[in-house]
Protein backbone atom coordinates (compact mmCIF):
# COMPACT_ATOMS: atom_id res chain seq x y z
CA UNK A 1 0.00 0.00 0.00
CA UNK A 2 1.18 3.55 -0.59
CA UNK A 3 0.23 7.20 -0.43
CA UNK A 4 2.27 9.94 -2.06
CA UNK A 5 2.06 13.64 -2.77
CA UNK A 6 3.94 15.46 -5.48
CA UNK A 7 6.11 18.39 -4.36
CA UNK A 8 4.46 21.79 -4.47
CA UNK A 9 4.99 25.12 -2.75
CA UNK A 10 3.27 25.24 0.61
CA UNK A 11 0.76 22.64 1.64
CA UNK A 12 0.55 20.59 4.80
CA UNK A 13 2.26 21.52 8.01
CA UNK A 14 4.67 19.24 9.82
CA UNK A 15 2.04 18.32 12.42
CA UNK A 16 -0.09 16.95 9.56
CA UNK A 17 2.60 14.36 8.79
CA UNK A 18 4.85 13.85 11.84
CA UNK A 19 2.56 11.53 13.82
CA UNK A 20 1.81 9.39 10.77
CA UNK A 21 5.53 9.19 9.94
CA UNK A 22 6.22 8.05 13.52
CA UNK A 23 3.55 5.33 13.33
CA UNK A 24 4.87 4.11 9.98
CA UNK A 25 8.44 3.92 11.28
CA UNK A 26 7.34 2.04 14.40
CA UNK A 27 5.42 -0.44 12.24
CA UNK A 28 8.46 -1.00 10.00
CA UNK A 29 6.90 0.81 7.05
CA UNK A 30 8.42 3.70 5.09
CA UNK A 31 7.74 7.41 5.45
CA UNK A 32 10.09 9.64 3.44
CA UNK A 33 10.16 12.45 0.92
CA UNK A 34 9.58 11.80 -2.80
CA UNK A 35 13.36 11.41 -3.27
CA UNK A 36 13.64 8.64 -0.65
CA UNK A 37 15.25 10.91 1.95
CA UNK A 38 14.00 11.42 5.52
CA UNK A 39 11.20 13.94 5.91
CA UNK A 40 12.37 17.35 7.09
CA UNK A 41 10.13 17.55 10.16
CA UNK A 42 11.98 20.35 11.93
CA UNK A 43 12.86 22.99 9.34
CA UNK A 44 13.92 26.37 10.68
CA UNK A 45 12.55 28.30 7.71
CA UNK A 46 9.01 26.85 7.45
CA UNK A 47 6.51 24.47 9.01
CA UNK A 48 5.22 23.48 5.55
CA UNK A 49 6.11 19.94 4.49
CA UNK A 50 5.22 19.41 0.87
CA UNK A 51 8.19 21.25 -0.65
CA UNK A 52 9.83 17.87 -1.39
CA UNK A 53 6.78 15.64 -1.74
CA UNK A 54 5.90 12.73 0.55
CA UNK A 55 5.75 8.95 0.39
CA UNK A 56 4.15 6.56 2.84
CA UNK A 57 4.70 2.97 1.73
CA UNK A 58 4.16 -0.44 3.29
CA UNK A 59 7.71 -1.54 2.46
CA UNK A 60 11.07 -0.28 1.21
CA UNK A 61 10.82 -1.99 -2.20
CA UNK A 62 7.56 -0.19 -3.00
CA UNK A 63 9.01 3.14 -1.81
CA UNK A 64 12.04 2.65 -4.11
CA UNK A 65 9.72 1.97 -7.07
CA UNK A 66 7.77 5.17 -6.37
CA UNK A 67 10.99 7.21 -6.09
CA UNK A 68 12.25 5.76 -9.39
CA UNK A 69 8.94 6.41 -11.12
CA UNK A 70 8.86 10.00 -9.89
CA UNK A 71 12.43 10.60 -11.07
CA UNK A 72 11.64 9.19 -14.51
CA UNK A 73 8.50 11.28 -15.02
CA UNK A 74 10.01 14.46 -13.59
CA UNK A 75 12.64 14.38 -16.38
CA UNK A 76 9.97 14.54 -19.09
Amino acid sequence: ACYFKYPKPGGGSLWDYAATACLYHEAGAIACDIYGQPMQLNRADSTLMNHRGLIYASDRKLAHHIVALYRSISRL
